[in-house]
């Protein structure tokens, strides 16, 4: 069922009919309430999951719906490539780009890594590493392009930085 509401989604934004509704609201509220909802996950496999918000509070106008999406699955692929006893934490802060402060959120984890001649394609539409080790669950490949497309719907950006054997 995720799979295919996934898949409809990402219809949805290509053809412009996903609604954005944007509220102003405490995202690190938010935030801190969906790295709670995956703490049991975490504490099952041995792996330290952290939040390090930049600050206590901050209303910005933003999507929750959305935002919980992008978080959710972030989290879920970061959570699935860390070995046993490893660590994945989301940090947030405010950045300076001409004259504003854009909101930035950080998920950094000590897993297996990405290699260099995958990271362009990870947010592409059914890519996926197939030689991943016997270890880790096979994705669809449309989770990181789902979360892709709900960032750009929201006017952000998404980027990814990884080194095998150290993390992403």
């Amino acid at each position: 069922l995720n799979l295919v509401n996934q898949m409809l989604d990402l219809s949805k934004l290509e053809s412009g009919a996903m609604p954005i509704h944007i509220y102003q609201q405490d995202i690190i509220l938010q935030l801190r309430y969906l790295v709670e909802s995956f703490s049991s996950m975490a504490a099952g496999r041995n792996i330290q999951l952290q939040f390090k918000p930049g600050t206590d509070h901050l209303l910005m106008d933003y999507d929750a719906d959305k935002m919980m999406h992008i978080v959710t699955n972030l989290l879920l692929n970061a959570l699935k490539y860390v070995q046993e006893g490893g660590s994945v934490v989301l940090s947030t802060g405010l950045l300076p780009i001409n004259g504003s402060n854009d909101f930035v959120m950080m998920i950094r984890d000590d897993g297996a890594g990405i290699p260099a001649r995958h990271l362009p394609y990870i947010f592409d539409r059914f890519y996926r590493i197939e030689e991943e080790p016997a270890q880790y669950e096979k994705g669809s490949g449309l989770g990181l392009a789902l979360t892709k497309e709900l960032v750009k719907l929201m006017e952000g950006s998404i980027n990814v930085e990884s080194t095998p054997g150290e993390g992403t």
